[in-house]
């Protein structure tokens, strides 16, 4: 048993969800910019080995049991429900429990909000804000900045504001309120030449000549979950080409990425040019695909 506390690395990419991408010796391709030219080369990898920043989620605490608290109270749990909920998806299922509901959503926004920019763009924000107001009410023997201040007197009100601050987007913000009443479903796609890929920027917005604004989000090589704000554009979405919807999910998904692509081989790395993002993946038509659409609830709706 290790006396080192856990969670040194945050996986802001859930490993749950990239073992989706997993073959049978539990290896994916990582693909990434690599040598001093950037060019996009692929390396097999493990789900745990990728999709992490050291340290990521950690609070500016002298305790290294409290600087991980994001990731060992809030992420890790979370994580356990939202690859339940991910199951219930591939086999067709209803959520057996409203909990499930819930961790999806988290699990989106963590997706959405969770990233290694995002993240240190909201402790920048958070510091600059604190220390506007602290130049405001600060006495004259007090030191000029908020910093010196905590050092002066041991404490860490900023780094466990920015925990608090994290967990509460990813649990009440609106557009978790918005996504949780949303039209949940899944398009599924078989016996295909290539297969869906996933990024550090999968989620992917407003992309379909739908009638109602919507969320996408490759969850397997052949499964793409949606959400949509009516059932009428649910249904809209459902009855789309497949191929049409895999070809625009793999193109997006790696245009939007910034650091890394994951996909099941490294037989699309013809695809990927480099681009905006790690570059544009093209495929090429794609016969006899074959689908099976099923709206799925997983839950009442709020």
């Amino acid at each position: 048993m290790t006396n080192e506390p856990e969670g040194q690395h945050h996986h802001y990419i859930p490993v749950f969800y990239l073992k989706q991408w997993a073959n049978d010796r539990k290896r994916l391709i990582e693909f990434s910019r690599q040598g001093p030219v950037r060019a996009v080369k692929p390396r097999p990898t493990s789900p745990k080995g990728t999709g992490y920043v050291p340290g990521l989620y950690a609070l500016d605490d002298i305790d290294p049991y409290v600087v991980n608290a994001v990731e060992t109270l809030y992420m890790k749990p979370s994580d356990g429900l939202a690859a339940d909920a991910l199951q219930c998806f591939i086999e067709e299922r209803e959520f057996p429990k409203s909990q499930l509901r819930f961790s999806w959503a988290r699990f989106i926004l963590s997706l959405m909000m969770g990233y290694p920019e995002a993240v240190a763009n909201m402790k920048q924000q958070l510091r600059d804000n604190v220390q506007k107001i602290y130049e405001k009410t600060r006495k004259e023997d007090e030191p000029p900045t908020f910093q010196e201040y905590e050092a002066m007197h041991a404490t860490n009100d900023m780094g466990r504001g920015h925990g608090r601050l994290l967990m509460d987007l990813m649990q009440d913000s609106k557009m978790g309120r918005l996504l949780f009443g949303m039209h949940w479903g899944v398009l599924k796609c078989k016996n295909y030449q290539h297969n869906l890929l996933t990024s550090d920027r999968a989620v992917v917005s407003n992309l379909f000549p739908i009638s109602a604004n919507h969320i996408c989000l490759p969850i397997t090589p052949r499964h793409v979950f949606i959400a949509c704000a009516t059932e009428k554009s649910q249904q809209e979405f459902l009855r789309l080409e497949p191929l049409d919807v895999m070809a625009a999910m793999n193109d997006r998904v790696v245009r939007q990425a910034r650091t890394y692509v994951w996909g099941t081989d490294d037989a699309q790395l013809r695809f990927i040019q480099i681009d905006e993002g790690l570059g544009a993946i093209k495929v090429r038509s794609i016969r006899r695909v074959r689908s099976e659409r099923c709206p799925i609830s997983g839950g009442e709706r709020s």
